[in-house]
């Protein structure tokens, strides 16, 4: 692996060559120093996307972990809310079951009652039969209370009528009554459900939010640990990309994007856009190396190998 102590042992070669007019080999001296340049950037990228894909399985794996952690809760929420409404509608159910026996029942006695009843018109024919009878005008009696009797069976029929509707409008009550209790019980678990459907919901976006803030923070660090000779806004642009599309492979399968456009994440980082050194050589100037103290990043030595 090439080293900074040889770029900069190319670097004095270079120079003296220049010096001598010696052009041609001057251009491939420093074709040589590009290439290793890009060579030593190029490791410390793959270095940190060695670190950034661990960090990120960590964290990818304590993002699950919380994901099934808030659902296992509100499934036992939900849980709890299907038993209480079973509860609820078997109670309803042996309710309702007891109010329409009750009414059927009042409904039967309601119909016995009217045929034991004496009714006005039956009561004067049947005294006047009597009266009839007592006078020895039997034949009379006997039509009278015929008519007595006739009179009778018209008034039960009037009475079943209404009877029948009373306890029809009774009936339809009750129905609608028992149909309502049934409908605020069915909506209280839909909302019960579609809240716990938006709990998930809410709790998964926090988690993805939480997500990409320790992605992001990861990233910054991972930037902010690199060796101050290589913070050149073009090469730390190139850092930016090469590890945010990194990362963003690493979360596809969850289905977590951390920003639309899929380029350089837009975190709080102004360097220029890729756009503006594809296909270009970068260049740096090797200085003394800096040690980092980043929990994320090993950095490969800028120092010359004895």
């Amino acid at each position: 692996m090439q080293t900074t102590g040889e770029i900069v042992q190319l670097r004095k070669k270079r120079k003296e060559l220049c010096s001598t007019l010696q052009f041609d080999d001057a251009r491939v001296t420093s074709s040589t120093m590009k290439e290793m340049k890009n060579q030593e950037i190029q490791s410390l990228i793959e270095e940190n996307k060695e670190l950034l894909g661990e960090k990120i399985q960590i964290l990818v794996q304590q993002f699950e972990e919380n994901i099934q952690g808030n659902n296992s809760e509100i499934d036992e929420q939900e849980m709890l809310l299907r038993q209480k409404t079973d509860i609820a509608f078997q109670e309803i159910q042996q309710n309702q079951l007891f109010e329409l026996i009750s009414l059927e029942k009042k409904y039967v006695l309601d119909i016995l009652r009217s045929k034991k009843r004496k009714y006005r018109d039956q009561l004067i024919l049947v005294k006047q039969a009597v009266d009839l009878a007592l006078i020895e005008e039997y034949d009379s009696a006997k039509i009278t209370k015929k008519k007595a009797d006739k009179s009778f069976n018209n008034d039960v029929e009037k009475a079943r009528y209404l009877i029948d509707k009373t306890y029809s409008a009774n009936r339809k009550s009750l129905y609608d009554k028992q149909r309502t209790e049934l409908s605020i019980l069915n909506e209280k678990l839909r909302t019960g459900l579609q809240n716990f459907e938006v709990m998930r919901e809410h709790a998964r976006k926090s988690e993805e939010k939480q997500l990409k803030v320790q992605i992001i923070d990861t990233l910054e660090s991972l930037l902010d640990s690199l060796p101050e000779e290589i913070k050149a806004p073009r090469i730390k642009a190139q850092f930016t990309k090469e590890l945010s599309d990194y990362a963003q492979s690493h979360l596809d399968h969850i289905g977590l994007i951390l920003q639309p456009s899929r380029g350089p994440l837009k975190y709080p980082l102004k360097y220029p856009d890729m756009k503006h050194i594809e296909n270009k050589s970068v260049e740096y100037t090797p200085k003394a190396p800096k040690v980092s103290t980043s929990p994320y990043l090993i950095k490969k030595s800028l120092t010359p190998k004895k």
